[in-house]
């Protein structure tokens, strides 16, 4: 395991969008590799969220995540094992880097938040930990 790279909070990062507005309304483009530090191979959208909701509650241990909020919001909680974060969504034009080894879960959605998620690895459920005891421990072994 001395080979993975650590992660911590510190490197979940907001990156700004471009935004172009006029009369017709506004445009957030993303340009893969250049707005954000990857090219993803997965992307998927998350809405109509219930209220009380709780979702994310995982960490990935290979897939970098970038999560925006085109409409509504939510406020995501990092975690690395020893400090953690809360970061509110709620702007189109900004987006939030997840990367692997950090534990994140989305909380406090409004309601019609719809998120969606860039993803630098296709789906694989094995490179998942899925609860917070396991992460943990995940976690205290990494000088090990």
């Amino acid at each position: 395991m001395n080979d993975k790279q650590w992660y911590s909070i510190e490197d979940c990062t907001i990156l700004p969008l471009k935004q172009f507005s006029d009369d017709r309304g506004s445009l957030v483009p993303i340009e893969c590799g250049t707005d954000m530090p990857f090219v993803p191979q997965r992307v998927f959208t998350t809405f109509a969220v219930p209220g009380g909701t709780t979702r994310g509650e995982h960490a990935n241990l290979e897939t970098h995540e970038f999560i925006v909020c085109p409409s509504g919001a939510l406020t995501v909680w990092i975690y690395d094992g020893t400090h953690e974060k809360s970061i509110r969504l709620d702007r189109p034009d900004q987006g939030l880097i997840v990367p692997p080894t950090v534990w994140i879960e989305l909380r406090e959605f409004v309601a019609d938040t719809c998120i969606v998620v860039l993803a630098s690895h296709s789906y694989n459920a094995k490179e998942y930990i899925r609860d917070l005891p396991s992460f943990e421990a995940f976690r205290k072994g990494q000088d090990q």
